[in-house]
């Protein structure tokens, strides 16, 4: 699979990105703002790898030919169209750019326009103010307090109206590109099941 808009691709994870992902995740700046935050082992990502189903759709994030980041759906529940989202940005180079609210849109266009779903969830570190602040600017309210986290979520007409405050931004990173491409299994899980 591979998503384009707004100027970023994502693209499905393969067995050849397993090690540098797992190089950013280690980094302990993303590390420290991640749930779990031990130290991942090789031998850990291919066992995780290796246990990805349809409801897991993890992809790379692509800017100008550079791989920056993974963005994810998890948890997904295909029959009430919904699921967990997320995202890392390994580039440190991007991790304060408008690079990966890009990203987001572009997932979340996808998710919410074609695939229909109903609800997007996301985890949040009470000490990660910047990433609460970044899904509260997508639209997404906290439902949930935990002792360390937050459980935010955004339905699809919550992300519209705070989208419609950028519509202007957007539509300059949004040109005449490429279209989305999926394989027939992934066609099945994302539009054959509405």
């Amino acid at each position: 699979m591979i998503l384009r808009k707004y100027g970023v691709e994502l693209h499905s994870l393969t067995e050849d990105d397993l090690e540098l992902i797992r190089s950013w995740r280690n980094d302990d700046f993303v590390r420290e703002r991640m749930l779990f935050q031990e130290e991942i082992s090789s031998t850990d990502q291919k066992t995780w790898f290796a246990k990805l189903d349809d409801s897991m759709i993890y992809l790379l994030i692509v800017y100008r030919e550079a791989q920056i980041g993974l963005i994810n759906v998890r948890n997904i529940n295909w029959e009430e169209r919904s699921g967990e989202a997320g995202i890392l940005i390994g580039d440190e180079d991007y991790r304060n750019s408008y690079v990966p609210m890009l990203a987001v849109y572009c997932l979340m266009d996808v998710f919410f326009n074609e695939c229909q779903f109903t609800q997007l969830t996301a985890r949040v570190r009470k000490d990660n103010e910047n990433a609460l602040n970044f899904n509260q600017d997508l639209g997404y309210l906290i439902q949930k307090e935990y002792s360390d986290h937050y459980l935010l979520s955004v339905s699809p007409e919550d992300y519209q109206k705070k989208k419609m405050l950028l519509k202007n931004v957007l539509a300059k990173f949004d040109s005449e590109e490429k279209k989305n491409t999926f394989s027939q299994l992934e066609s099945s899980y994302l539009f054959l099941r509405k």
